[in-house]
């Protein structure tokens, strides 16, 4: 599985927009040695559990990436989500 597309993909869905473009470029290091400050300086509000997810997935190392088990088992996959009837309004 590749976790790190999975967490290009994740980023993309949360804040529409790419994180860099590509591994290793100044958007993507800035991004894993300060996620806060680079959401902060594209003046998005994301939570932390998914940015901590997002940092760990987008690793440089593929050595330190977690698992996709580690990914289903972070805490920001368990928290509770929007059903449809909650976000109609924003997509329909």
């Amino acid at each position: 599985m590749d976790v790190f597309s999975l967490g290009v993909v994740l980023y993309i869905m949360i804040t529409g927009n790419w994180p860099f473009q590509k591994s290793g470029d100044n958007f993507h290091l800035a991004f894993l040695k300060d996620p806060n400050h680079s959401f902060a300086e594209r003046e998005l509000e994301i939570e932390t559990e998914s940015i901590s997810l997002m940092c760990s997935m987008m690793a440089i190392d593929p050595d330190e990436r977690p698992s996709i088990q580690q990914v289903k088992e972070h805490k920001w996959m368990q928290l509770p989500r929007a059903c449809q009837e909650e976000v109609k309004d924003y997509y329909y």
